[in-house]
């Protein structure tokens, strides 16, 4: 099925935004960043455990935008709650994409605990985010992208956490978390 999107609402999403990719490097996420850098944002900022991808993609983006976008790349894993709470905490982005998943089934199904570790593990991390960002913060969670289970889910951070609690996630999964609205000061009016 064809998908229409509505641009001019991505636009405002993340337009002058920060926005932080986990698993920035990989299939979806690198992908992710290219559609992501196409609107402007005020900072994009890369996640992956994984040197490699990571510095593919900054080279690519950098080759393409140049001085146009201010992109960081930082390396660090999702299971590492205190690192991941302090870069949220510094860089305080206004929107995350987390794509941070192992996906291929059956080499995960040899690997089941790097798997439970990584998937599960790294999407609780970020889901306990919610106590940090306000567990009334909206959010959406999509499993299995352009497969045939896929599925989405929406509300806010408090009640996807506890969805997942009960209904434990499978597969590939890409969590967005709407961003701090912003307040204008005295000297904005």
């Amino acid at each position: 099925d064809k998908v229409n999107l509505n641009l001019v609402e991505i636009a405002s999403y993340l337009e002058g935004k920060t926005v932080l990719v986990t698993g920035g490097g990989g299939s979806i996420g690198s992908e992710l960043c290219r559609q992501i850098a196409r609107f402007n944002p005020k900072k994009l900022v890369i996640l992956d455990i994984y040197e490699n991808n990571a510095y593919d993609i900054q080279k690519e983006l950098l080759s393409q935008y140049g001085d146009n976008l201010i992109l960081e790349v930082l390396i660090a894993s999702l299971r590492d709650r205190e690192t991941i709470f302090d870069i949220v905490a510094k860089l305080k982005p206004n929107v995350i994409f987390h794509a941070a998943a192992h996906k291929h089934v059956p080499l995960m199904e040899f690997n089941a605990a790097e798997a439970v570790a990584n998937n599960i593990g790294g999407t609780q991390t970020l889901l306990q985010l919610a106590e940090y960002m306000g567990p009334t913060r909206e959010a959406a969670v999509s499993r299995e992208i352009s497969k045939h289970f896929e599925e989405n889910t929406r509300g806010t951070l408090e009640e996807l956490a506890n969805y997942y609690v009960a209904n434990e996630p499978k597969g590939e999964i890409v969590v967005v978390v709407k961003g701090a609205e912003q307040t204008k000061s005295k000297k904005d009016t």
